[in-house]
Order: structure tokens, then C-alpha cells, then sequence
């Protein structure tokens, strides 16, 4: 007999598949044989293969009669439609039980006889051949990550102890055809590659820019196959497949909660010691200011920029100067920001003064520029922080040019639009 607490070896006993699988009995093979603590994803276990002799697993004794049954394990219920299935056809199909994937076991006889050599090789702990990382729900912020990353482990532990992706291409089922799929707020997204790719099939890349802040939205992670345009975001594709599941492993669906917290997601102040103001800029990383134009009192400023990055806030950098002999009163009402392409139009979330450009800029909710002349002007230097509204974010975080237009409410000095456009290089550049 030869075993170790969760691993069978050569030669086999009876003895030993039931100190691995935790269990007792009389001795008869057929009833260990359908006790339900065998682990299905062990490459190594019973199967209905019609020969009493020793099968071959495709391991180091060469030959692989198991994989022409599928290594005894198969997909439940998978729905392949042309026309596309619906989000509404996928939550269905998460509520059924025989959309779980499937061990069939031998039932005895000369068809599909019980043998012992099965278990040669049997791991306990064999995981499935997609894991999918991380467990339980998901809070994200939205000002610390612009995406989602779902990720999986494909191809786990040695190929010797557990099934592999590529074991499966081929034969009863080809998973060579399917891709790691996310349904989340009713579209579907996919890995770039097959999931026996393992460089480029086992991530998906969610983009939050559509996500309403303050919301949970429940995801589900499955196999898709062909996807509507190939495209890596679809409102619909062709077919459903369940990861396998198993203990902890590939529980779906999870909720994902969206939540926008500034402080937390290393926000606050940005960097405030630049020379010129009236300076645009998206999200709270410090990635370099371009002049617009300083406020004056009859000043404009004619100069376009856009910004290419994948943030959705908008961070706005101003020199007050007042060279009249009023005091000007401010609020955060006082300032407001439109974007043309989500329709979010609102007054800052966060609003910071300083005296100096380079002091402690300090939050308030309103303050007052001192009066001055035409060659003292009064200064006060204030950030502006642009996030959402109504849980809406401010920039739509889709590919795309976005027009803002940002204006001080009751005031002359300043009134301009910012073309806003996605790339993948942050910057911004001067456009006419």
C-alpha cells in the first residue's frame, strides 16, 4: 500500500483510497468508488472507460485512454446561441444546478468496470483548471483605480496531480474556443485570448467609466464563446459555459460595489507649486499643468486644451486676482463645470484655498478675495475638484472626445472649453 494524507501512489489498496478520502466501509470498491468525497479535478480518479486492464491518464506511463471520456468530468448545461444570448439568458442559467460542470463516475459491468488502478496518482487537493482570484465581493474606488481587473489562474499546480486547459482541447469538450468572460451592468467583457492562452486569456480589463458611483452591481464570471464583433466589450456573445465550481473556488456572482472616495484613494490637494494657473487637470496624480490663462478682471482666455488619460474627475487650478475695490465673495457655488458628452453638470465636490501659491492649501466651502488695484491685485489661490453628480461621474471614462466647458458663476474673468479626448499616454496638448 502507498499513500501519503492526501495522495495515492503505487501499488493501491483499498486501505489506502479510504484513509485519503477520509472514509470507511467493508472494502467494496463500487461503493468507494461512488462516495461523493472523491475531488473530480483530481487528473486521476475512476472513470467510465470500457476495460478492466490499467487506463493511461496522460501522465508518465504515455498513453491517455481518459482523455477520450473526458477525464470523467464534462459542462453541465451550455448554451450556445448564434443570435446571441441575453445578460438575462446568463443570470437564468447561474440558478441551475446542472450548469455545474459534471463527474460521471463508472456504474460497474463490462462497459464501464470499477478499477482500483484508477486512483493511482488520486490528489486530494486538486483544484480546478481555472480559478479565478480573489474570493467574496468587491468594493472598489474609483478615485484610487479607473478599472477593474478580474484575473485567473489558469493551468494550476503540476500537470501530474491536476487537470489542465489544454487537456480538454480536442476531445469532448474544446476549450480552445472559449474566453474568460465578465457580465457586469449588462455587457459582457473578455480576456483579449483564448483561455488556453495562458499569456493573454486569463485577465479581463473592466473600464469604470460607465459605473454610477454609490451602486452594487452583481458580476459574473463564466466561459463566453464568440463574442458578437470580436471586440474585447459586447453587449452581448454566443455562448455560456459555468467555471468549474468547487468549494471556495468560483463563486458566482459577487457584488461589486463603486464608491468614489478622494482621500482614500491618495487624493486631497494636488501639487500646487506650478508658476501659472487657470490649470487644468484630470484626477488627483500630479501630472504636469499647462498654462490656460490667469484671471484678471477683463481677461479671457481663448486657449484650448485636451487631456489624454483615463481618470474622471477634473482638478482645476486657479489664480484669483481682483484689482477692484470689493471684496469678491466665494462659494463652491460660486464655480461650476459642464461636460457636453455625459451631461453632468455640477459644482465641486472639494474646493482648497491658500494666500500663497506655494502655502497649505486648507478646505473651505466658501472665501473671499481680498480687493486690490490694477497693479496690486488681491490673490487667492484655489483648487476645484470636479468629481459627479447624482452618483453620475464627471467624465463618462468611455473612448471618445468629451467637451467641458468650466466658468466662475457671476464673474467676467474667465470662460472657456476644454476638449477632453481618451488615449493611453497622460498629457495634455494644445488644440486650436
Amino acid at each position: 500500500m502507498a499513500h501519503t494524507t492526501n495522495n495515492i501512489s503505487a501499488p493501491v489498496s483499498i486501505y489506502d483510497v479510504q484513509q485519503v478520502l477520509g472514509i470507511g466501509g467493508n472494502g467494496d470498491l463500487g461503493a468507494l468508488i461512488a462516495h461523493g468525497n472523491i475531488n473530480m479535478w483530481s487528473r486521476h480518479k475512476p472513470v467510465a472507460y470500457p476495460s478492466v486492464k490499467q487506463i493511461g491518464f496522460g501522465d508518465s506511463d504515455g498513453s491517455n485512454e481518459a482523455k477520450t471520456v473526458n477525464y470523467g468530468i464534462h459542462p453541465g448545461r451550455v448554451t450556445i446561441n448564434d443570435e446571441g444570448i441575453e445578460t438575462s439568458d446568463v443570470t437564468d442559467l447561474f440558478e441551475m444546478a446542472e450548469f455545474d460542470w459534471q463527474y460521471t463516475k463508472p456504474t460497474g459491468g463490462s462497459q464501464q468496470p470499477f478499477r482500483l488502478t484508477d486512483f493511482k496518482g488520486y490528489s486530494h487537493d486538486a483544484v480546478p483548471f481555472i480559478v479565478v482570484e480573489g474570493v467574496g465581493d468587491i468594493s472598489i474606488n474609483t478615485a484610487k483605480h479607473g478599472a477593474l481587473y478580474v484575473r485567473a489562474t489558469l493551468d494550476p499546480g503540476n500537470s501530474y496531480e491536476n487537470l489542465q486547459s489544454y487537456d480538454f482541447a480536442g476531445s469532448l469538450v474544446d476549450l480552445s474556443d472559449w474566453f474568460l468572460t465578465v457580465m457586469l451592468n449588462d455587457r459582457f467583457y473578455r480576456a483579449p485570448a483564448h483561455i488556453t492562452d495562458a499569456d493573454a486569456g486569463s485577465e479581463v480589463e473592466i473600464n469604470l467609466g460607465g459605473f454610477a458611483t454609490g451602486h452594487t452591481y452583481p458580476m459574473y464570471v463564466f466561459l463566453g464563446r464568440y463574442l458578437t464583433t470580436g471586440g474585447q466589450v459586447e453587449n452581448r456573445c454566443k455562448g455560456c459555459m459555468k467555471l468549474p465550481t468547487a468549494s471556495r473556488w468560483n463563486q458566482f456572482p459577487v457584488n461589486v460595489s463603486v464608491y468614489y472616495n478622494s482621500q482614500e484613494g491618495g487624493g486631497g490637494v494636488p501639487d500646487a507649486r506650478d508658476n501659472v494657473w487657470i490649470l487644468p487637470q484630470l484626477g488627483f496624480e500630479s501630472l504636469g499643468w499647462k498654462v490656460l490663462d490667469s484671471v484678471t478682471e477683463d481677461g479671457d482666455a481663448p486657449v484650448k486644451y485636451r487631456f489624454i488619460n483615463n481618470n474622471r474627475s477634473l482638478v482645476m487650478k486657479l489664480k484669483l486676482q481682483n484689482t477692484g475695490s470689493t471684496v469678491g465673495q466665494f462659494t463652491t457655488g460660486s464655480f461650476r463645470a459642464a461636460n457636453v458628452e455625459s451631461g453632468v453638470n455640477t459644482t465641486p465636490e472639494l474646493m482648497y484655498v491658500s494666500d500663497t501659491q506655494d502655502g497649505t492649501f486648507d478646505p473651505v466651502t466658501s472665501f473671499e478675495v481680498p480687493a486690490g488695484t490694477m497693479t496690486n491685485p488681491g490673490v487667492k489661490y484655489v483648487i476645484v475638484v470636479f468629481t459627479q453628480a447624482d452618483g453620475i461621474p464627471f467624465m463618462k471614462g468611455t473612448s471618445g472626445a468629451e467637451e467641458v466647458y468650466f466658468y466662475i458663476k457671476g464673474h467676467r474673468e474667465f470662460y472657456d472649453t476644454l476638449n477632453y479626448r481618451y488615449g493611453a499616454a497622460p498629457a495634455w496638448e494644445q488644440t486650436t
